[in-house]
This record gives C-alpha cells, sequence and structure tokens, in this order.
C-alpha cells in the first residue's frame, strides 16, 4: 500500500473512531498503522509534528488523549494527479 493510502486510511479510522460514542477504547493494530496515524494524521498541540519517530514495540501498550479541533484549509488539491 503506497504511503499516502495508509495516511487516507488512519484519517478515516480516526474520523470513525472519533464519531463513537465511547470516551475511553482500546484500539489493536499493527505498528506501520501506529506510525502512519502519528505522522499522518495527529498532531501534537499547538500545531507541532513530531520531533523523530514515534516507534511502537510488539504488544506494547500505551494511553493517549486525542482531542478533535478544527482542520485548517487546504490551499488546493491535497493528492495530485498520476
Amino acid at each position: 500500500m503506497h504511503e499516502a493510502a495508509l495516511v487516507e486510511h488512519c484519517y478515516a479510522f480516526l474520523c470513525w473512531l472519533m464519531s463513537r460514542p465511547e470516551t475511553e477504547i482500546a484500539v489493536a493494530t499493527h505498528s506501520l498503522f501506529l506510525l502512519a496515524l502519528h505522522h499522518g494524521v495527529l498532531e501534537l498541540p499547538g500545531g507541532k509534528g513530531f520531533d523523530a519517530p514515534v516507534k511502537f514495540r510488539t504488544g506494547e501498550l500505551r494511553s493517549m488523549v486525542i482531542q478533535e479541533t478544527a482542520a485548517p484549509t487546504a490551499p488546493g488539491p491535497l493528492l495530485a494527479d498520476g
């Protein structure tokens, strides 16, 4: 799967997750999906990116709080044709 397509899947998953009524949810997935989620979809508070790749180990458990904010307006098409 192309990296951009993986990030799109991560974004769609996060949108679905945020639409759920539950306030605490457990997610089990592959480390590459989590890597794409962290670096392609999520931002640190203040709009900052991550300084270094966020790595996950096999069977690792982490707690996170994800807060929804308004998305910035894109200046044009997000993906180029071709």
